[in-house]
This record gives C-alpha cells, structure tokens and sequence, in this order.
C-alpha cells in the first residue's frame, strides 16, 4: 500500500500542507513557468510540469491552497488521517485541494471516489434573491490517483442550480485527499430537480451523481434562514482573526422557531477546528419570535497555516428545514518571514521519497509529543498558553520527494533549539526514491543566518542531527551526525493512538 498522507489542525490536530511531485505527466502549455513543485508558482500550482492557475466558474482566483495528508508508519501500519475537506463557496476562496499525479492504477488497488452528499435539497423563502450554497465534496479512497475527467449537469436539469466553483479538469486527486465543487441556487421559473454528474477513472463507479432538489418554504411554519449560508474568511494570517457577521432569521410571519442546539460538524470523528467560534457563543435552546432576526459573528483565527473548513447545523423545529447549515472556510497562511525570529528551510533531491524536518524545544527530546514540532505534532503549545506567536508551526509537509519543509517560530522564548532529519521513507506509492543528499537554511527575520549540506541520507530511519540553534544570541553550533534509528521510535502523536 502507497504511503499514505496526514493532516492535523492546531487544537483539534488537524493540519494540511501538500506537495506536488516533479513527475507528474500531462500535456504543457506556452507561456507558462516550468516547476517541480507548488512552492515554485507564484498564486497558483504546479501542474504538469507547468505553474497554472486554477479555474473558477466565474472568476479567476489567485491563491494556491496547502493540504495535508496521511502517513505509513515506517512498519507498514497506517495512520489514518482526518483531514477536513476544503469548501470552495466564492470566487474569493482559494482554489480546493487538486494536486496533479500520474494516472496509473496499480494491481494493489485503485482509486475509490466517494461524494459527499449524494443528495441535498435547498430550502427557500419565495422571492428572496440571495443564492444559497453547498459544497459537494469529493473524496479519494483508493490507493491510486483518482482522475476526474467531467464535472456537469444530466441534461433537463433545471438552471436553478449552477456552479459557483470548480476545479481545472481534469483533476487529479492523490490517495485520502480531496477535492470541491460548490453548488448555488437561485430560485426561478419552473422549479425542478437537478442532477450533478462527475465522471472519473473509478472503476467500480466511473460515473457519480449527486441529486439536487428544492422546496419553498411557508410563512404558516416555524422557518429558520441563514443569511449568508457560506462564511468564506479567505486568507488569515496565522495568530491574527478575523470576524464576519450573520443573521439567524425566523422567516415564520406568525409561528415561532425554536433553535434546540448548534453542532460542529465531523468529519471521520474529529469536529471542526476549534479555529472557527461564535461571537459570542450562541445559547440554545433559544427561542425567536415570527420575523425575529438575530446578528452573530462567526470568528475565524487560524493556528496553523493550511485549509480549515466544515459548518454550524442549527436544529431547530422548521419541519421542512430542521438542519440548517452554516458553511465556514478559510486559510491560514504563515506571517511574512520578516516577522518569523526562526524559519527552517529543508530540501532532499530525489522524488518519490518522504524526509522529515524536526525542530526540538529546549530540554526536548525526539517524536517527543510535547516538544518536538514535526509532521504529526505541527503546532505544539511550548511557550505561553493559548498563544501562538511562541508556538512553532510546521507550514508545508512534502511526502513524495524535494520539499522543502518549513517549521516557522514567530516569537521564540530564550533557549537552546535542535534541527534535526529524519528520512521518513525511502520510496512513495510503490515507487522507490532511495539515497537523497538534504540541505537546511535557517533565517531569522528573513536573514539567512547559516546554511547545512548537502549531507546523504542513505535509507529510512536515517537521521542527521543537523546543528543546534542559541536563542536570542542566534549562536549556532554545527552537530554533524547521521545514524539510524528503530521504528518503534518513530510516534505520530496523534489522539487515537
């Protein structure tokens, strides 16, 4: 089985971060960058060997969204991964997680697409212009690169529905990832159903559809509306927040709505981020009177750079509506390196293979939980809590060859910090990397303070305990040693294990 991808977020440990490897196949177009990687392409991402930018239904968006993944212990056993999904929901929202791979479906499995929802119905109050959204969701399963070939509408479907967002196409969507369409409505004359259809390269389920209906709403019910239905936060910096407001409407003229509770979604057990809050808290059971409306915020403060999304359902008792969603989205993106004291830099030379960038609190020890930042620990809590300027990040985990990987500490408190390497894996879905010489840049405040490699790591489990680094003096002292380590030192730090 491929080595699969992992993704955490801050408190909720939930992270996304992605690469795109060197090989990927396709046809290239003129006039465009080549690049081996996403980091390369500048508001946009490496496709084809080319930087592209992505395609939206009615505009072009300029920002290029990380996503994160799951990793195989180095014994074969899987860790899984609970990443949540990205909600594509405006033309201002960075484009979902699409990173190219060779189309190759291997003997040990293929590609498994999974949609989510495969039905959804849109309440509405006649006469009310403003569209309402959904973002469909589109899993991978499999073990090989799921290839979406056509994303449209079965003939009749009523022009209702239409597309906010898509993706380019032919998407490629790597094992345990995902990708986004977002879907509005907009009421008009006739009403009718209407049917999404994505066509790809599964061979169980070539064709997926996703059925779409609606149902006006009457003022003689208890009727909940949710003004905007889609919270779309765009990019935050990582440590700052950012509010937008909303109305909860009980769009009964005589009858009133009782609001029984609020749900974080869930996505395979783990609820929305804690990053998204009400503002304040919205209390239930809570009770609004006919045509009542009431002004929230919803409070987005990203903990780690990465793609954050999910939804609110309100439970209320509208019978034609008792689940109303409240859709959030946003990306945290990481300060600019003139406000980071320590930004870690690390690049290995050969694709197809996973190395690891470690950075080690004072007295800290290594895969240690509470103190070495890594793929499995991306934000650790080292410093002053519920603050995250002294809290390292991990902003990018490339599993499938060159990097670079990034640990990044805004406001690191006085002591002694290690940099160390692990290579993760030698080889990456079957295909075999092998020996691959890594090079690490340290900056501070966006200043080159010192420069490590090309050392070879020869095999996984290799290490390379790379230099320590003396805070606030920046005194740096080049350690040098490469050995071997067993896998049973090797911990994810994830809740379930």
């Amino acid at each position: 089985m491929g080595q699969i991808r992992f993704t955490l977020l801050a408190m909720s440990l939930f992270f996304s971060m992605a690469g795109c490897g060197a090989d990927d196949k396709g046809n290239q177009e003129d006039n465009h960058p080549e690049c081996v990687a996403d980091w390369q392409c500048q508001g946009g991402r490496c496709i084809a060997g080319q930087c592209e930018e992505f395609r939206f239904a009615d505009s072009e968006s300029d920002g290029s969204v990380p996503t994160g993944d799951v990793k195989d212990n180095p014994d074969g056993s899987a860790d899984e991964d609970l990443e949540e999904p990205a909600d594509t929901t405006s033309d201002a929202n960075p484009p979902p997680d699409v990173s190219p791979q060779p189309d190759v479906v291997k003997p040990s499995g293929g590609p498994d697409i999974l949609v989510d929802p495969t039905a959804h119905m849109f309440t509405f109050i006649p006469g009310v212009v403003n569209p309402a959204s959904m973002p469909v969701l589109i899993y991978n399963q499999g073990q090989t690169t799921l290839k979406i070939d056509k994303i449209y509408w079965e003939e009749g479907s009523s022009p209702e529905f239409s597309f906010m967002a898509l993706p380019p196409l032919p998407s490629y969507v790597e094992p345990f990832k995902n990708t986004a369409v977002t879907v509005i409505f907009k009421e008009s004359s006739p009403h009718g159903p209407a049917t999404l259809v994505i066509e790809s390269n599964d061979a169980d389920t070539p064709v997926a559809k996703v059925q779409f209906t609606s149902q006006a709403k009457t003022a003689e019910m208890p009727c909940i509306q949710l003004q905007p239905s889609s919270l779309n936060f765009g990019q935050v910096v990582r440590g700052d927040s950012k509010p937008l407001p909303f109305k909860i409407i009980n769009c009964s003229g005589s009858t009133v709505l009782n609001i029984t509770s609020v749900v974080r979604s869930s996505f395979f057990g783990m609820p929305l981020t804690a990053e998204f809050q009400m503002n304040p808290q919205f209390p239930t059971p809570s009770v609004l009177g006919a045509n009542q409306a009431l002004d929230w915020e919803m409070v987005y403060s990203p903990g780690l750079a990465g793609v954050d999304s999910g939804y609110f359902t309100f439970k209320s008792n509208d019978p034609q509506q008792p689940e109303a969603k409240l859709n959030v989205n946003g990306v945290g993106v990481p300060p600019p390196l003139e406000e980071i004291g320590l930004h870690i830099e690390m690049e290995w030379d050969v694709d197809n293979s996973d190395v690891d960038l470690h950075l080690i609190a004072p007295g800290g020890e290594f895969f240690d939980c509470d103190t070495d930042c890594h793929f499995g620990n991306p934000s650790p809590d080292w410093g002053t809590p519920n603050v995250t300027l002294d809290d390292p990040f991990l902003d990018y985990d490339d599993v499938d060859g060159f990097g670079p990987e990034n640990i990044n500490l805004s406001e690191p408190t006085p002591g002694t910090y290690k940099v160390l390497l692990h290579y993760y894996n030698d080889s990456y879905d079957s295909w075999t990397g092998g020996a691959t010489d890594c090079i690490v840049r340290i900056y501070s405040y966006n200043n080159l303070v010192a420069e490590y490699g090309p050392v070879k790591l020869d095999q996984t489990n290799r290490n390379w305990d790379v230099c320590l680094v003396e805070w606030p003096s920046l005194q740096m002292t080049t350690l040098g040693n490469t050995y071997m380590v067993s896998s049973s030192d090797i911990n994810a730090c994830l809740p379930f294990f």
